[in-house]
């Protein structure tokens, strides 16, 4: 049996550093190998379905960066005297059914009591250096596109404080089970992918600041073309808004600069710096290819998908929302 030659001293590769939040080791030739872990708190009541956002949320930054994830190891922290073994049964099932959805097999993985339930995954993948996606790499005159709404982190907000309608829980949890699987959409396009990040909990904007760190580039965002999900904005005027989602706003602000009109941008700001799980991607491509991507997504599911701006000179690296 082969197996693959990793570098004794393989480098960590940070997100700042033009990556994903990913460690990325040197194999054979021109492969590479990808390994990531992501956790989270519930934020659905469904534990089936709160088992596919997990899979789908860590299995998100394998396809970030233009990989295919193979294999994953279950974590979880597990209340037993508070919650019944039939709710750990159901989020397993979950996950197990949404990993196979992308072809990774499950090995098996590791429980521990908690007072606090959470789940999560190690998840691995392979890829080639030659089309390794980075976060840096955008180019002037770049077109942005964003591939699921925003607006996750106030719905679910709402939710816990019994605010949401079912339709509205609904809605959210179908975008955030979905795949990001961009890679294996583009299997037979010729689509150079110059920058790619996943929408998380860092929210829009400072995941937008990401691809233009240390570039001398900036962004201009067209706020109406951004996708928000139905009923986000009405209940973040009501109060429900993540404290994340203030947290985000005062890392970033100094650097985004809104200057539509209220006409123009028919939701509270406040939704730019909302905390996403299991959110859409956020990608750069050169303009020519910017509809054909856009097409490719729709007929994939992504019906949100939206040309949200585009990237442009500016040596304080801002965004500006028009």
């Amino acid at each position: 049996m082969s197996r693959l030659k990793l570098p004794h001293n393989p480098k960590l590769l940070s997100h700042w550093e033009g990556w994903e939040n990913a460690t990325v080791y040197s194999t054979e030739g021109n492969s590479v190998l990808v390994q990531t872990v992501d956790m989270i708190t519930p934020i659905l009541d469904d534990p089936y379905d709160f088992g596919q956002v997990v899979a789908a949320n860590a299995i998100s930054d394998i396809y970030t960066m233009g990989c295919l994830p193979e294999l994953a190891l279950n974590i979880i922290a597990f209340p037993c005297s508070v919650l019944p073994k039939v709710v750990l049964s159901q989020i397993l099932a979950g996950g197990q059914d949404k990993a196979e959805e992308a072809g990774v097999l499950i090995g098996g993985g590791h429980t521990v009591e908690d007072d606090e339930l959470k789940y999560g995954m190690v998840v691995t993948g392979f890829g080639t250096k030659d089309n390794l996606w980075r976060v840096g790499g955008a180019k002037n005159g770049d077109v942005l596109i964003l591939t699921k709404p925003i607006g996750t982190g106030i719905i679910s907000t709402a939710l816990k404080a019994g605010e949401a309608t079912l339709e509205t829980i609904n809605i959210v949890a179908e975008s955030m089970k979905k795949l990001n699987n961009l890679p294996v959409l583009l299997k037979n396009h010729k689509i150079k992918i110059n920058a790619c990040t996943d929408v998380t909990g860092f929210g829009l904007m400072v995941h937008a600041l990401s691809l233009i760190n240390k570039s001398k580039l900036g962004i201009k965002i067209v706020a109406r073309e951004i996708p928000i999900f139905k009923k986000a904005n009405e209940l973040a005027l009501s109060g429900f808004v993540p404290g994340g989602a203030y947290r985000n706003q005062e890392w970033a602000s100094p650097r985004v600069i809104i200057n539509a009109t209220p006409a123009k941008m028919p939701f509270d700001p406040i939704l730019l710096f909302d905390p996403q799980t299991s959110g859409g991607l956020l990608v750069a491509v050169e303009e020519k290819n910017a509809e054909l991507l856009l097409n490719i997504l729709k007929e994939a599911g992504f019906s949100a998908t939206s040309i949200i701006g585009s990237l442009v000179v500016d040596k304080e690296e801002r965004i500006e929302i028009i």
